[in-house]
């Protein structure tokens, strides 16, 4: 079952689609110029292993995506984490899979289902964990398939999930969960690092003065890491500077403007077409740092002391796409031993850890004692809850003024194509005039409420329950803002139209 590689130069560099066969022995992959590729894999991944040897399928420390030839049968997989994933389905002469979602439509000439509005609580079922998230997902054509974290096999006649090796670590200790990141974060360091590579990566880290990235770093620093970015600020303008933390390191830092994003044409397409949100989007603004690099965060929620339903908030899904377009891998580090989540909540709670556990509500002991060991003093993080993702998709004026006009003239064109005459669609002329009065209406309502929440006007206590109401009211999505997927999804197929 050889592969047969054909490279489109016009794609996104990281992007790649197979084309599975029953009736032939063949498997061709359709991939950008950056896809490693090799007699029996290909991949656009990194991994804590030796990179001549091409096991990424033997292991779920794992960032990026490709396929393993693997006695007679063919294994895709997928990155050990839940901000990426493969992409499947079932075709009349076989299967087609893709580590991106837009590929994979432009292949098949589909698009999203008009009829379909709830895209964005579809793609946020990911957060809930590995074995709770919705599968299938509608589109013009059949129904796609997600697959998180685990690994598909195609045997010549079916496609089959298969679970990822490792679940099976004991990480009872502080000790042994900090030698196995550690350890962990060499293997992966000289895996991105080896000459064996036609297209090599350098590593850079995202940090903050929070918990998990400067947990990140230092793990990082100490594998030979040499370079950081940072916003600055939270989304509430808020210090978030991690430049004291890099230097202290010994990391070169570039300081990114968070609204750096908005000179971008159409800045929102690659985010919101594959996570419905635009949560992630002033990574766009760092887009000069981020080719040919593995990018190591400390997105999820795993080092937290509590034990939640979610494991994460949502951040890093946007990154999906986009990250094949500018032609970096994303590798959340948190995420490396997440089966074994209740064993690392249970060391955050463990009497040994207590010198690390802050008095305060925000307290993840180990990070602190990760970092504070690696020499950072502990007045310089975890001081306080930030927040990176720009604005959620809930609020009215989640588009940049160019791309809500080009989006309103796509609802145009679809009710101008439509069969039944648009009546299933808005009305473009009506959404205008909700965007241009509400959106507005909405700031003012936040800012009177920020006003009469002041403590000690107590008599404007009534005006500001009034004043939530009315945000909330104004900040619940327009009946058109459902149709932000389908819009994204079209405009970002227009990346892959060589293969049309």
């Amino acid at each position: 079952m050889p592969f047969v590689f054909q490279v489109v130069p016009d794609w996104p560099p990281l992007a790649w689609l197979a084309k599975c066969q029953a009736t032939n022995s063949n498997v061709t992959i359709f991939h950008g110029p950056s896809v490693e590729t090799s007699d029996d894999w290909f991949c656009e991944a990194v991994w804590a292993g030796d990179y001549s040897s091409g096991d990424f399928d033997q292991t779920d420390i794992v960032a990026g995506s490709g396929a393993r030839l693997r006695a007679g049968k063919i294994v895709f997989v997928s990155s050990g984490a839940i901000h990426d994933r493969v992409h499947s389905l079932q075709v009349e002469d076989g299967v087609r899979v893709s580590n991106s979602l837009i590929c994979l439509l432009a292949a098949i000439d589909a698009s999203a289902d008009l009829s379909y509005l709830e895209y964005q609580e579809h793609f946020a079922s990911f957060r809930y964990g590995l074995d709770k998230y919705i599968r299938d997902l509608p589109t013009s054509a059949k129904p796609v398939q997600l697959t998180y974290f685990n690994n598909l096999v195609w045997d010549g006649d079916t496609l089959r999930e298969e679970v990822k090796p490792g679940g099976d670590l004991d990480l009872s200790d502080f000790t042994r969960y900090r030698d196995f990141l550690a350890s962990s974060m060499q293997q992966m360091a000289d895996n991105i690092s080896d000459r064996g590579r036609r297209y090599p990566y350098t590593m850079l880290c995202a940090l903050s003065n929070g918990y998990d990235s400067p947990t990140v770093a230092t793990l990082a620093s100490q594998a030979g890491c040499l370079e950081a970015m940072t916003f600055g600020v939270d989304r509430n303008g808020r210090d978030d500077s991690g430049e004291s933390i890099a230097a202290k390191l010994g990391l070169q830092c570039h300081s990114v403007s968070r609204d750096a994003w908005r000179s971008a044409a159409l800045p929102e397409v690659p985010f919101i077409a594959c996570s419905g949100s635009v949560g992630d989007i002033a990574f766009k603004g760092a887009e000069t740092h981020l080719a040919g690099k593995v990018l190591l965060t400390g997105m999820t929620d795993t080092w937290d002391k509590e034990i939640k339903d979610m494991i994460s908030d949502g951040a890093g899904l946007g990154l999906t796409e986009y990250r094949l377009w500018a032609g970096f891998i994303h590798c959340p580090l948190p995420m490396w031993g997440i089966r074994q989540l209740k064993q690392v909540n249970a060391i955050s709670n463990s009497p040994d850890m207590k010198p690390w556990d802050i008095d305060h509500w925000y307290s993840r002991p180990i990070c602190r004692r990760i970092v504070e060991e690696g020499g950072i003093p502990r007045d310089l993080f975890g001081m306080g809850k930030r927040g990176l993702s720009v604005v959620p998709l809930t609020k009215r004026d989640f588009l940049s003024p160019p791309s809500r006009e080009d989006f309103l003239n796509w609802l145009a064109e679809r009710r101008e194509k439509s069969t039944d005459g648009g009546s299933t669609l808005p009305s473009p002329l009506l959404a205008k005039l909700l965007d241009g009065f509400l959106a507005p209406s909405t700031r003012l309502s936040r800012k009177l409420y920020a006003l009469t929440s002041v403590r000690g006007v107590r008599r404007l206590r009534w005006l500001g329950k009034t004043g939530k109401a009315v945000v909330d009211t104004l900040s619940r999505p327009y009946y058109h803002h459902k149709y932000v997927v389908h819009w994204a999804i079209d405009r970002a197929k227009e990346r892959y139209s060589p293969l049309l």
